[in-house]
């Protein structure tokens, strides 16, 4: 029984290390998915987990959710390492052992994206909210990817959903502050950009949101600074920016 315990616990912890990584989408996107101080990320990502994949009781079944858990950790790890083709290979088979491994839908569903795959990574992430309902993980990604193809009204729904999950988190607010930025609704968008960026100051997709947003507005001095010390953190963020619609 202290074995198995032990098992559980450190499986459970290499889990929550996809929390760190769903930002692979540019966050959630990961990196924009926890984003909240190092004081408070480990509840963040028991949070994450517990909604997104909570263990089953023993038995095959759970023999089977530890099997999928331990290889969708290898996909993440394959990810950082910027082996998509492998990483999605690895969700694929975290999948077909464990179908509610909805950290692996939405894994699979950030490599369709960063394939500019949008309707699969959008099916992906539905799938993920299919099985956990509260994935607030998967709501976040399927907001950022609609907002990418300016299906704004439905990605809104997704991001505050995703909000009311999980309220106060950086990622999302960024997320959905893109989704503002599209809407032309500058105000908002700024506000929640500015929400972001309290909790994560190095935030680089809020920092350029929130430079185009006061450029829009006409605040030329301050709009340029944030867009210049984004780049700075991420020197290629325009251009991924800009493929996004946002130019």
């Amino acid at each position: 029984m202290k074995s198995r315990a032990l098992l559980r616990a450190a499986t459970l912890w290499l889990i929550v290390g996809f929390v760190g990584a769903v930002g692979f989408s540019g966050i959630a996107a990961a990196g924009n998915l926890v984003t909240s101080p190092e004081a408070s990320r480990k509840n963040l990502d028991s949070t994450a987990t517990s909604a997104c994949m909570a263990p089953p009781p023993s038995g095959p079944t759970y023999e089977a959710w530890h099997k999928s858990a331990m290889i969708y950790n290898s996909g993440v790890e394959s990810h950082k390492q910027k082996d998509n083709d492998r990483a999605a290979a690895q969700f694929d088979t975290a999948i077909k052992l464990y179908p509610n491994n909805a950290l692996a839908h939405v894994g699979r569903g950030e490599i369709y994206r960063a394939e500019r795959k949008y309707d699969r990574a959008i099916d992906e992430f539905s799938r993920a909210i299919k099985v956990a309902p509260s994935c607030f993980v998967a709501f976040n990604s399927r907001c950022y990817s609609r907002a990418i193809r300016d299906d704004l009204q439905t990605a809104l729904t997704d991001c505050n959903e995703a909000l009311r999950l999980n309220p106060g988190n950086a990622g999302m607010l960024d997320s959905r502050g893109f989704v503002y930025l599209k809407m032309g609704d500058l105000d908002k968008a700024i506000a929640d950009y500015d929400a972001a960026l309290q909790i994560d100051p190095n935030l680089a997709y809020a920092l350029f949101g929130r430079g185009k947003a006061r450029l829009l507005k006409g605040d030329e001095p301050r709009g340029s600074f944030d867009i210049t010390v984004a780049k700075r953190i991420k020197p290629e963020i325009a251009d991924e920016m800009s493929r996004y619609g946002v130019k």
